[in-house]
């Protein structure tokens, strides 16, 4: 064997050697990291099927008929409509959590029933319920407890809170505003519900309205009129300033520029003390004593 085979075989055990030596890529595939399970708090009730904003909450809407309204979603313009609303409810909540983002919560609102199909539900009333005022509750009430199964539903979804949002197919010539009743207006209505009536006053609902409701829900009280958390002085007090309160008055158009306020923030239950309760002599937060 000549002295030029052997450099050569030499060579070629070197490089055998050498690419043992390298680490050589996995095959083995990366491990996917699993989603922390959600434990639920266990919330009792007692403000309400919506309690604490931090928490996770179900909006269950239903699109129902009435006297005067109805729904026909073989339609493609009704379809689009409900489509819409979805997508302003998106909005809203996308709103909603990052302006509460800075008192160190990350809520979730589960809604998307182009997702979950059984978020959706339609019915029909014979009454007109498009009005201003509660005396439909009751059969609203009613509605949802045949139609909805509510523990069931929050138990899938590992929500605390539930909504009940009821959406009429109102047109442009409609009057009356969206409007909600919470547990903060009285302990017989602790079955939290809010009407989305598509159009009023000539304009379509805007996402911010959806957010004004939502947080009525959660104990967030009206700013633009004297009730009983609100006295008469820091109405004007807000007329005066132009306040861009959330709970004073909402922008139109899909673009959100309304603030949520550190008093809304207190009676959400997302701090403690704000000084214009003392200021304007207004009534404590239904959460003050609550450990949040």
């Amino acid at each position: 064997m000549t002295s030029r085979k052997i450099k050569k075989i030499i060579l070629v055990l070197f490089l055998l050697v050498l690419s043992s030596c390298i680490d050589q890529p996995s095959k083995t595939p990366a491990t996917i990291p699993q989603k922390t399970q959600y434990k639920m708090n266990q919330y009792q009730g007692e403000y309400g099927s919506a309690g604490f904003i931090k928490d996770h909450t179900l909006i269950v809407s239903i699109y129902a008929n009435d006297k005067n309204t109805q729904w026909n979603f073989d339609d493609p313009a009704h379809q689009q409509i409900k489509k819409q609303t979805l997508s302003y409810l998106s909005l809203a909540t996308k709103w909603i959590k990052k302006q509460v983002k800075p008192y160190h919560i990350s809520p979730e609102f589960i809604y998307d029933w182009q997702k979950y199909n059984d978020l959706s539900l339609t019915t029909t009333f014979n009454e007109d319920m498009v009005v201003d005022n509660i005396s439909m509750y009751s059969l609203q009430k009613q509605c949802i407890k045949q139609l909805v199964d509510s523990h069931t539903l929050q138990k899938k979804y590992q929500a605390e809170n539930i909504i009940y949002m009821f959406f009429f197919n109102t047109d442009k010539t409609n009057p009356i505003n969206p409007w909600s009743l919470s547990h903060s207006n009285g302990t017989d209505f602790n079955t939290e519900i809010i009407n989305i009536f598509v159009c009023f006053d000539d304009i379509l609902t805007p996402p911010a309205s959806y957010a004004h409701e939502i947080l009525h829900c959660f104990g967030a009280p009206d700013l633009y009129y004297e009730n009983a958390y609100i006295m008469q002085a820091y109405v004007d007090h807000c007329q005066e300033i132009c306040s861009n309160d959330i709970m004073y008055g909402v922008s139109f158009g899909e673009e959100m520029i309304d603030e949520l306020s550190e008093l809304d923030a207190y009676y959400l239950g997302l701090k403690d003390h704000c000084h214009e309760v003392e200021q304007w002599h207004l009534h404590p937060s239904d959460y003050q004593k609550e450990d949040k």
